[in-house]
């Protein structure tokens, strides 16, 4: 949930289980159907259609592929379906991070109902394509979005189950800011200013990182309170079938002797970084390995980071 800590590897991992259902790329981007007689011709028209418009995006910003590997038949995140409500989509993000108090305030009640239409909209065409019932797949969702509007998110989504990543913060910043500059990249007809783009990444994780603790902590309290689980990113990266495990176990999930199979199937291997679905499809998981950015090219600096940000590094990493 927590931005640039595995939670693309984890949501795809997470959806190699038979009774789980992630949404893929196509169903966000084109969620209604476009042949309305024959469910199998319309889902090959609108993945064409969605495949076309990412080599698009791929020829603007190849380097992005490095950062969010994507495909029409990808299990993606919500963001691309909340970006119909919202205007927080992935090249337009930087504007939200340069005045963030715009959408503080935003009221997104009316965007989570909207998204739970949108689902089970997909959730019907999945029935007519492919026999599904709603009772025999649970949805998988993921989108760093949702951490500082889960208020909202709760409201429509009553019974769901979190699952909140955490990473070390002097990675998961510089990773934060590189990837919203690959969308500056696309859009941005003027040299970045790196030293703005760092101060503003801050500040967003200020702000959205208070507003998830203060969820849990209420969440705490509360008489019919949402499951959660916490993950590191260390754990999920070096050790991914012990961290579903216990996922499963926080969330009382059954942890099937299917699901545990397939995830031995398709990691791969010790040490290697592809995994691969059910369905063929091929992901890559995160390096284990450094990856080539730095604080310091954000002109920020550990001590800036925990100056800012010690609160959350001392609550949930408090061996460090």
């Amino acid at each position: 949930m927590q931005p640039r800590t595995g939670t693309t590897y984890l949501h795809r991992l997470l959806s190699l289980d038979r009774f789980s259902r992630a949404p893929f790329t196509w169903e966000l981007f084109d969620p209604s159907r476009r042949v309305l007689d024959d469910p199998t011709k319309d889902m090959e028209k609108r993945i064409q259609f969605c495949q076309k418009n990412i080599d698009f995006l791929i020829s603007l910003a190849p380097h992005i592929e490095q950062i969010h590997p994507m495909a029409a038949d990808f299990p993606e995140e919500c963001l691309m379906a909340l970006g119909l409500d919202v205007p927080l989509l992935f090249d337009t993000f930087y504007l939200f991070l340069e005045k963030p108090e715009t959408a503080y305030e935003w009221d997104c009640t009316e965007v989570y109902e909207n998204y739970f239409k949108i689902l089970q909209l997909l959730q019907y065409q999945a029935f007519i394509r492919d026999g599904y019932s709603s009772s025999e797949r649970r949805w998988v969702l993921k989108c760093p979005l949702h951490l500082g509007l889960l208020d909202f998110l709760s409201k429509s989504f009553p019974d769901a189950k979190f699952i909140w990543t955490h990473r070390n913060l002097n990675d998961a910043v510089p990773s934060l800011a590189r990837l919203i500059r690959v969308g500056m990249d696309m859009t941005v007809n003027e040299s970045i200013d790196l030293r703005a783009l760092g101060q503003n990444c801050v500040v967003f994780l200020q702000e959205w990182l208070q507003r998830g603790d203060n969820f849990f902590c209420t969440n705490e309290k509360r008489e019919s309170r949402h499951p959660v689980a916490n993950v590191m990113y260390n754990d999920l990266i070096y050790n991914p079938q012990q961290t579903l495990l216990k996922i499963y176990h926080d969330l009382d999930l059954s942890f099937t002797t299917d699901y545990e199979q397939a995830l031995k199937d398709h990691l791969d291997g010790k040490g290697k970084k592809h995994v691969k679905s059910r369905d063929g499809i091929t992901f890559s998981s995160p390096s284990k390995y450094p990856t080539g950015y730095s604080l310091e090219e954000y002109f920020l600096s550990e001590s800036v980071i925990y100056n800012k940000l010690g609160w959350y590094v001392r609550k949930y990493f408090p061996v460090e």
